[in-house]
């Protein structure tokens, strides 16, 4: 039997320009496709990270709450993320990974902000959450001027567990602006730290500016995803007495 002979082409197989541009096209049309789904994915990530933490300190809170005969942290310093630390134990869980906000610069912390924040690492730490002041039941059930005393954060007793009528429906935690320093969500406060402090559209995987949602900790320790505006409507999640529940707040996109 005769070997088998090769025959040599002169032509060397290679792609041609035309050809490679087409693959590169092909790619980047897949890649634009295959991104915004992955970025989804990823923030869709976070987001159940951020449920995580506030999940958490909602736990820490009705341990707390245990321990104080009933009571939620005060509206007072120390804050409720130095009160709450020996039960969520790390300041990580106060920043959500959606959020970029940093640890409050040491040279801001002088004259009021340091008598209201102190030193403590918790206080200044990278924080994504703010916690319900409760000030439309204090102003309901205080006199004038334990009142006063509330709003100055010189009042030393916190908000009651069994006087919360709706506690799966009445937010105990919410996501705040990431430039924002405040503590408390508070009524009284601007136009009402409910519309001017709390974030009520961190998790927007990627669409317009005013769409998505936030998380929020309800007073029962469950934690919710609430689209843009609907912690304040048709509802203030945010209040305990009727006057600020039905007194609808609209969040400007």
């Amino acid at each position: 039997m005769k070997p088998i002979q090769y025959i040599k082409s002169g032509r060397n197989i290679a792609f041609t320009l035309i050809e490679l541009l087409v693959v590169i096209g092909i790619i980047a049309i897949l890649a634009s496709f295959l991104m915004p789904a992955i970025a989804r994915a990823k923030e869709s990530g976070k987001r159940i990270s951020c449920v995580n933490n506030m999940r958490q300190l909602g736990l820490a809170v009705m341990m707390y709450a245990d321990e104080n005969e009933g009571q939620f942290p005060p509206r007072c310093s120390p804050f409720w993320m130095t009160r709450l630390l020996p039960f969520y134990q790390s300041v990580r869980i106060l920043k959500c990974p959606t959020d970029d906000v940093q640890a409050m610069p040491t040279n801001e912390v002088t004259g009021p902000l340091l008598a209201l924040f102190g030193t403590s690492e918790a206080d200044v730490a990278a924080r994504s959450y703010i916690i319900n002041g409760w000030n439309d039941w204090f102003e309901t059930n205080l006199t004038a001027q334990e009142y006063v005393m509330f709003k100055n954060h010189q009042w030393q007793y916190g908000m009651r567990e069994t006087a919360i009528r709706y506690p799966s429906e009445t937010i105990l935690f919410g996501e705040k602006l990431t430039g924002s320093y405040h503590v408390h969500m508070d009524f009284f406060q601007g136009a009402g730290n409910d519309q001017d402090q709390v974030e009520h559209s961190r998790h927007s995987n990627g669409s317009k500016p005013g769409t998505g949602g936030s998380n929020f900790t309800f007073s029962d320790g469950s934690v919710k995803f609430l689209k843009s505006g609907r912690s304040v409507y048709p509802l203030n999640l945010w209040a305990v007495t009727d006057k600020y529940r039905i007194n609808w707040a609209y969040v400007k996109e």
